[in-house]
């Protein structure tokens, strides 16, 4: 655990990321300048080229989801053109889609589950599921998955 809070206070550039509540959070806290500029060059021109399209204008969600993943897909191929990269790419990417989606469809519905909760046990529990998955994307991003 020090570990993890030395490293994630080693810069500017990482803002505690492992006690992020959400993928969204996570990439405001982690590697900032790389996620602005996937931000800035790749997913907000996305998003607006995809928008001009009629039928995805009328989806915005389902169009966001796409860019969202198809930006974390190339933030994988950015460290390189290995299967690794791409899995950790993508896993981030889904969990911004699942995350994104969440959001949506608790707006609609006015119903969130973790309203359910006192604010700081739904804090802890948000911030224990996000470590775990980052830790699992960043584990894949490594690249030494067990043979089976």
């Amino acid at each position: 655990f020090l570990v993890l809070w030395f490293w994630a206070r080693d810069s500017r550039n990482f803002d505690f990321p492992f006690f992020a509540i959400n993928p969204a959070d996570f990439w405001k806290r982690f590697h900032i300048s790389l996620g602005a500029w996937f931000s800035d060059y790749i997913f907000k021109p996305l998003y607006k080229l995809m928008l001009k399209r009629k039928i995805l204008n009328r989806h915005r969600l389902l169009t966001q989801n796409i860019c969202l993943l198809m930006t974390f897909l190339a933030m994988g191929l950015w460290n390189g053109f290995q299967w690794n990269y791409v899995l950790s790419g993508f896993l981030f990417g889904m969990y911004s889609v699942i995350h994104n989606s969440y959001l949506s469809i608790s707006k609609k519905f006015d119903w969130d589950f973790f309203h359910l909760l006192p604010k700081p046990i739904s804090i802890g529990v948000k911030r224990v599921l996000m470590f775990h998955a980052a830790g699992l994307a960043i584990y894949a991003f490594n690249g030494k998955f067990p043979t089976i």
